[in-house]
């Protein structure tokens, strides 16, 4: 199963998607896989999370066609929902399950950027919660070391001091969001989060939220029509919010910061449909076709993963309904692939 992915995920057979009409294009053979090690800091990590496996690549931004040095690895048991790097201190934070419980751990791995074999952490994370309980997303304030990762409840954990945490803890704040993904602007301290279908909350003054300051109205933001909301990408450098909409592909809110409106007033729609972005993907059957956002701010490029299919979007602060960048670059892996989450260095 390794193999196979390396051959794919890993090198990934990359064509340029250059196509201002559909965001889909054909597809060509890539070179011969390399085994090299990464070895560098300066990598993209992705999960697949129907063979529980993680490739790190040794490029931010591969090129159409290009031979990919890469490694694979086994992920902990549902592992690959959530990752967060700290390019920093090169570790990798992933959220996982462990063997008695349904997924209730972030497993901590330094030197990442060395990783060899079978990857095992360096420390483990492990949230006292209800065992029925599992981790989802992560989000790193690298600065400030604090991080978050919401659960399959829709709480939100607020973990101080992450890079000295090791066992059981307990998290320092537990936010009832009701949030089944989001994403922290850490420049303005807005968390966004996203309850389903057409609806986006943001709540100001994130530092100081609590279980009772969460409790009051949020604002706002009404992204109708566009369907479920699975994950979710902020660039907060131009205060632009990104969506990966179930089934359809991504969505972008301008402005995000000031948009919407507060609640029990009239609402305002504003959100900006992208259709040259919808994605034609692939997945099991047994599978939704979900599509996972991160962003790169440092780089203004958005990872989108949808299936087995991820595309990489330079130059993404100029999508919109109509335009898409001339830099879009599409990676294929095997039909069994399901991408998990995306990381690069903080």
């Amino acid at each position: 199963m390794n193999r196979i992915l390396l051959r794919t995920l890993a090198v990934l057979v990359a064509t340029c998607l250059i196509s201002c009409g559909g965001g889909g294009g054909g597809e060509s053979s890539a070179p011969a896989a390399t085994t090299a090690p990464v070895g560098n800091k300066n990598m993209l990590f992705v999960t697949d999370i129907n063979n529980q496996v993680l490739a790190a690549v040794n490029t931010l931004n591969p090129a159409a066609n290009s031979n990919l040095a890469a490694k694979v690895f086994n992920m902990p048991q549902r592992a690959g929902e959530g990752l967060a790097y700290d390019g920093q201190k090169d570790w990798l934070y992933m959220s996982a399950g462990i063997p008695s419980q349904a997924g209730n751990s972030i497993v901590v791995f330094d030197h990442a950027s060395a990783l060899d074999g079978n990857i095992k952490p360096s420390r483990t994370i492990v949230p006292a919660m209800e065992s029925y309980i599992s981790l989802l997303g992560l989000a790193l304030d690298k600065e400030r070391d604090i991080l978050y990762a919401n659960t399959s409840r829709g709480d939100l954990f607020v973990f101080n001091n992450a890079s000295k945490l090791n066992g059981t803890v307990t998290p320092d704040r537990v936010l009832n969001v009701r949030a089944l993904t989001f994403a922290i602007d850490f420049k303005r301290s807005i968390l966004y989060v996203a309850r389903g279908q057409a609806f986006i909350y943001a709540y100001s003054n994130l530092d100081t939220l609590t279980v009772q300051t969460t409790s009051a109205d949020p604002r706002e933001i009404i992204v109708n029509p566009i369907g479920m909301v699975d994950t979710m990408a902020i660039d907060s450098v131009r205060d632009r919010l990104y969506f990966g909409v179930k089934d359809r592909g991504i969505a972008v809110v301008e402005n995000a910061s000031a948009a919407g409106s507060a609640a029990g007033t009239a609402t305002v729609a504003t959100s900006t449909r992208t259709p040259a972005m919808t994605l034609a993907v692939s997945a099991p059957a047994y599978f939704q076709v979900s599509v996972r956002l991160a962003f790169d701010p440092a780089n203004d490029r958005l990872y989108v993963g949808a299936g087995k299919k991820a595309t990489l979007v330079n130059n993404a602060s100029t999508l919109t309904a109509t335009t898409v960048p001339t830099s879009v670059v599409g990676l294929s892996a095997p039909d069994s692939a399901f991408i998990g989450a995306f990381a690069f260095p903080q």
